[in-house]
């Protein structure tokens, strides 16, 4: 019985699939990590592919806020962009698996 809602909800979509032809977006919650996960591979991709940590900044948040926040008072942009690659690569390396968990 502990596991009984995972059950239900997985049979709710087994019937929706049938019904619909399709997965309902509904009957699934939206992942909050994401959007970084997305952002981790995107700048691991590109630095791969040999861009510059600013040129990844640039793709991430704009040419406009790289020009003024990259050479500003704070190493904020360049230390975000050095965090997403580093845990980028690190999910390419296997860590894909404890998202799977």
């Amino acid at each position: 019985m502990r596991d009984i809602d995972c059950k239900v909800l997985a049979l709710r979509r087994l019937s929706m699939c049938r019904r619909l032809g399709r997965l309902p977006r509904s009957l699934y919650a939206r992942e909050p990590s994401a959007i970084r996960w997305v952002a981790k591979l995107r700048a691991f991709d590109a630095v791969s592919a040999g861009a510059t940590q600013r040129e990844i900044a640039t793709a991430l948040v704009g040419e406009r806020r790289t020009a003024t926040e990259w050479s500003g008072r704070s190493d904020y942009l360049r230390l975000r962009v050095q965090r997403l690659v580093r845990d980028g690569r690190r999910l390419s390396r296997g860590g894909y698996r404890a998202l799977l968990s």
